[in-house]
């Protein structure tokens, strides 16, 4: 029978080995990404783990799966300053010096909706750092 899935989320860089194709070093570098991100929400963000190959990441994809989330583990625009913002990779200082102005001069966010307004952060970037976001 095909062995149960992995959780990404979960799962240590010796549980990462045992994953057909995964080496010490992707398994190191998947762990890395997971503390710089939070968590991963989908597996396909394993191909933005650097020097991963698509012909790798094909391979080990059907071993895993990406567990459930709490609200706990997203980034609290309200709460958090443009240094704890700007360390994830998908916001980086500058799009955080912004997220915390607008706050400042506007108020709370209501929605992640909210930072559709911000200078520069195209849709397409809002939609890939939506699932890291916790407004309240």
């Amino acid at each position: 029978p095909p062995p149960t899935p992995l959780d990404l989320n979960a799962a240590d860089s010796a549980a990462l080995e045992a994953l057909p194709g995964i080496g010490p070093t992707f398994a190191r570098r998947i762990v890395a990404y997971r503390r710089r991100l939070g968590f991963y929400h989908s597996i396909e963000q394993l191909k933005e783990v650097y020097g991963m190959p698509d012909s790798l990441f094909r391979i080990a994809a059907p071993h895993l799966v990406v567990g459930g989330l709490t609200a706990a583990e997203r980034l609290n625009v309200h709460a958090y300053s443009a240094a704890e913002l700007g360390a994830h990779p998908y916001i980086g200082p500058a799009l955080a010096r912004r997220i915390v102005a607008y706050r400042e001069q506007h108020g709370p966010y209501r929605s992640a909706d909210d930072l559709r307004r911000l200078y520069g952060l195209p849709p397409e970037r809002l939609e890939r750092l939506r699932p890291y976001l916790r407004v309240e």
